[in-house]
């Protein structure tokens, strides 16, 4: 039986209290970020499509920006909202935790040495998980591809992924985990906050409002949004993509468990995201895919699921002899 860290434990309560408040929060936030969203989205997608100081604007920012973001749905625009609601809402979420330092979110020293050694594992996990598929030949390169420009796009998909990645950490072990864990015991909570972090990776299709003219977007679209957002989960259910999603959830806890440090989580998670994003910039599929390989989106195999248990015992594993360290130690 795991034993509760008080490490992980908020608004200062014992290893034997517990309380559900957190539990309760995050309900709010759910359904606040959903509602900012869908006021917000379409307001700014209607600016992106009609308005030309908005087009001037993007431009500042590189040239084609404009272009590039009128080719987005609304769902796209919607994400993008809700996601900015929840980084807006952070530094009062975690004051509400009595998380007052960059120490307390988990943001420890070593950091750059503790990224990047994650990120390798990372690196090295996702081989691992991609070796069925190289050797079914799943992939093959896109014409025109060369070495440098594929540099170029690992470069490009290392930063994007190290970017996603301190986000997603930030909030879903530096806040979402901890508000399990003082709400649950370890496992239970671990469990939990595992399957919310693979419930909230299903969206929206783009799809679903593409047959909607881009100026006729108003804010009853964005309330239509919201409800694919709600029921996205059921709408495009993937059994083996969501239980990989949660394997994949639990070990990034375990990590956070194990080393204490979030920069371990952030270059864990931002050495998938990266080679995931490179191959998927660059290579497409060559009709060999299966179940058991999954397709490009990875996480829809076998495979991924059967490499990602060994990790889940070997890290199983490590916990319960750290603890037993531990015990031994006090």
């Amino acid at each position: 039986m795991m034993k509760r860290d008080n490490e992980y434990i908020l608004y200062g309560l014992s290893e034997d209290q517990f309380s559900t408040k957190g539990i309760v929060l995050l309900c709010w936030l759910y359904f606040g970020t959903l509602l900012f969203a869908a006021l917000v989205s379409p307001f700014i997608f209607q600016l992106a499509y009609t308005s030309e100081g908005f087009a001037k604007l993007a431009d500042f920012f590189g040239e084609g920006t404009s272009d590039y973001l009128r080719e987005k749905p609304i769902t796209r625009y919607f994400d993008r909202i809700r996601l900015l609601g929840v980084l807006i809402l952070l530094p009062l979420l975690f004051k509400w935790c009595h998380l007052y330092s960059f120490s307390a979110i988990g943001f420890r020293i070593p950091a750059a040495r503790t990224f990047f050694t994650w990120f390798i594992y990372g690196v090295g996990m996702m081989i691992a998980v991609l070796s069925l598929s190289i050797i079914l030949n799943v992939f093959e390169a896109r014409e025109g591809w060369t070495f440098t420009k594929q540099l170029e796009k690992i470069v490009v998909a290392v930063f994007s992924a190290s970017l996603l990645s301190i986000i997603e950490e930030v909030i879903f072990r530096g806040l979402v985990f901890r508000l399990f864990y003082t709400s649950l015991k370890p496992v239970p909570a671990i469990i939990g906050s595992s399957i919310l972090f693979a419930a909230l990776h299903f969206k929206m299709s783009g799809e679903a409002m593409a047959h909607i003219p881009p100026s006729e977007i108003g804010i009853d679209d964005g309330f239509v949004t919201a409800l694919g957002y709600i029921t996205a989960i059921a709408d495009g259910f993937n059994s083996i993509m969501f239980i990989n999603l949660c394997l994949v959830g639990i070990i990034l806890h375990q990590v956070f468990l194990l080393k204490k440090n979030l920069w371990a989580c952030i270059g864990l998670h931002a050495g998938w995201v990266a080679v995931i994003m490179s191959l998927g910039k660059a290579f497409d599929e060559t009709g060999n895919a299966n179940l058991l390989t999954g397709t490009e989106k990875i996480t829809d195999g076998y495979w991924v699921g059967i490499v990602m248990v060994v990790f889940i015992i070997i890290f199983s594993i490590i916990l319960s002899r750290s603890k037993e360290s531990d015990n031994k130690i006090s």
